[in-house]
């Protein structure tokens, strides 16, 4: 016997070989579409990745402009700071101007007070004096008038 292939056995073996071009159209199937799957996810991700690209860039104008705002309220709370500060030392000097003023206006109330005492002392004086002066010519007056009435 040759070993010639019997018909038989070509068929089997076109059979098995058709059976495995089938189940190897069936992976190349799937494979295809796992493929087309995968390009729409990748397309899907693409876009997403873009989209989350754009929105990023307009996240960092966003944080730019407000990094740039807090720098300037930071500037104005300095400035507020320093103001205030002047403030309050004003007003301490304010304060202690009003305290002076105050002792000030008691020391010369005071003073007034004295004045006012030393005037009215010399205002007693002064009509002392004159009371004196004046009682001095009365005595005069009468030794006058005595001396002169008895010499008529």
């Amino acid at each position: 016997m040759s070993r010639r292939p019997s018909i038989r056995d070509l068929e089997l073996k076109l059979k098995a070989a058709l059976l495995e071009l089938k189940a190897s159209k069936e992976m190349c199937d799937c494979l295809i579409s796992e493929r087309d799957d995968h390009e729409t996810e990748i397309r899907s991700v693409i876009f997403m990745n873009t989209k989350l690209k754009g929105e990023l860039a307009e996240m960092d104008v966003k944080c730019n402009d407000l990094t740039d705002q807090r720098d300037r309220l930071q500037v104005l709370v300095s400035e507020m700071d320093d103001c205030r500060n002047h403030y309050e030392q004003s007003l301490l000097q304010i304060q202690v101007l009003q305290e002076e003023v105050h002792t000030c206006n008691i020391n010369m109330d005071k003073l007034q007070h004295e004045l006012d005492l030393c005037r009215v002392n010399e205002t007693v004086r002064l009509c002392d004096s004159l009371l004196d002066s004046t009682a001095r010519l009365d005595n005069r007056k009468q030794y006058f008038f005595y001396s002169s009435s008895s010499k008529n």
